[in-house]
């Protein structure tokens, strides 16, 4: 696809091939041709690309409820851009400096998706008052942390309902502030492929053995704040930051049972 270039090949990053190093100058969008330096010698840093994606729901196709919690099917519009990168350094890996943005083309398709919408505000925003007098604010589990390792979980147990590689998947959350907004937080897993390849349509069945078995895998993992069996992702284009467990079980429960409970106790990872 002509978008992973984006990832690999934008400005500024350093392109690995046969184990040399090349410096990206420049990518020529229109005739899809980039231009390269080789590096004399090996770089002390390294490069990432972070991405961006607006899910627009198109049509609510089906959907199940028990009590509060519900989980949807339809069809919905991604559009994607890769909006900047960061140096980290290859000793320590972390980075150098803050992201760097670029002014690359977006890119979308439509497929099939199924998503669970929160049912009592477990991601709703309170507002508190500190010691000074300031307003704060603070979400039940976590806010994007925990929603961002509920989708992990989720991801990992769906294989369980129906067969699927991790690479036919993907997933997002979003809240009523992000774009386009919406009434209600919600967490989306879809087929990452234009027209969808059915993967989710087949487990749309299985919608509350899906939360189930998420909420399982996180509360039966013997790991303090997260591993790879429980939230972390080998495929996560945001490189596993921001992940939270304690969270991530926030929302899981909230889901699907359609209960809250104290998301003060929480610690974004």
């Amino acid at each position: 696809m002509e978008c992973e270039a984006f990832y690999s090949l934008h400005p500024g990053a350093v392109y690995r091939y046969r184990g040399s190093e090349y410096n990206v100058m420049q990518l020529d969008v229109q005739r899809r041709r980039a231009v390269v330096k080789k590096c004399d010698a090996p770089l002390p840093y390294y490069t990432r690309a972070f991405d961006s994606t607006v899910v627009r729901i198109q049509t609510r196709e089906r959907h199940v409820v028990s009590g509060e919690a519900k989980v949807f099917l339809g069809e919905m519009e991604l559009e994607s851009r890769v909006k900047s990168f960061k140096r980290f350094w290859k000793s320590q890996d972390v980075p150098q400096e803050a992201e760097v943005e670029l002014n690359l083309p977006s890119w979308g398709y439509t497929s099939r998706g199924l998503w669970f919408e929160d049912p009592l505000g477990v991601a709703q925003p309170e507002r508190l008052i500190g010691e000074h007098g300031e307003q704060k604010e603070w979400t039940w589990g976590c806010g994007w942390a925990g929603a961002h390792a509920a989708m992990h979980a989720l991801l990992k147990v769906f294989p369980l309902f129906v067969l699927a590689d991790r690479q036919d998947l993907d997933a997002a959350c979003v809240d009523e502030h992000g774009l386009p907004p919406m009434d209600r937080p919600r967490l989306m897993i879809f087929d990452a492929k234009d027209g969808g390849l059915g993967l989710c349509d087949a487990a749309f069945q299985h919608g509350f053995a899906i939360l189930r078995e998420a909420r399982r895998l996180v509360e039966d993992c013997p790991c303090d704040n997260g591993c790879p069996a429980c939230i972390i992702d080998a495929h996560c284009r945001e490189y596993n930051r921001l992940l939270s467990k304690r969270g991530a079980l926030e929302w899981l429960r909230g889901l699907e049972f359609g209960e809250a409970t104290d998301g003060r106790e929480h610690n974004a990872q």
